[in-house]
């Protein structure tokens, strides 16, 4: 009898009143154990190292004209990298001190590719521009003879309904 008291919940099943409980239950479990096992696949990727090695004119209009921009990816991983595309955006800025970034082209590229372990890819993606957004461009090169530029945005990595984003950016100055 004195056990009974010191244990008064023994023989009975706390919270399992019906079958919808235990589902609950396990659905919940299910997604925490999914949930662990993505976060702990996360430290296998490392953000790829994106960078501008060149730009090219490829046709010219009258209102609006695209360049190519030459991007090298570096899988800084020892693993295998598809990238289903690039979510980018390029900037540049005016010719004055201080002066503030204007946003010259921005869009996605879905170019599905695959880079092995601690390999360089190249990758040309064409970006259409209107000569209105050229304005701040044009003068920083009139007036020093190159332009400073922001390359920023996102590798898209995985399938398209799963995957990773990385972000990624990348400043410099372009000396036609």
């Amino acid at each position: 009898m004195v056990a009974q008291e010191l244990n008064p919940l023994r023989g009975r099943m706390i919270g399992f009143s019906n079958s919808s409980a235990i589902h609950r239950i396990l659905r919940v479990l299910a997604t925490v154990g999914l949930v662990g096992l993505t976060q702990g696949c996360f430290p296998f990727y490392q953000a790829p190292a994106i960078e501008i090695v060149g730009v090219e004119v490829i046709s010219l209009g009258l209102s609006s004209g695209t360049v190519e921009v030459a991007i090298e990816v570096t899988n800084k991983g020892a693993r295998e990298m598809k990238i289903r595309g690039f979510l980018y955006e390029v900037d540049v800025r005016g010719p004055d001190e201080g002066a503030g970034w204007a946003t010259l082209a921005e869009g996605f590229f879905d170019q599905a590719l695959v880079i092995p372990g601690g390999e360089i890819q190249m990758v040309r993606v064409p970006v259409p521009f209107e000569y209105a957004a050229l304005g701040d461009a044009l003068r920083s090169l009139l007036a020093s003879g190159e332009v400073p530029y922001r390359l920023k945005g996102e590798v898209w990595l995985g399938g398209n309904s799963t995957g990773l984003q990385f972000p990624f950016r990348h400043e410099g100055v372009l000396k036609p």
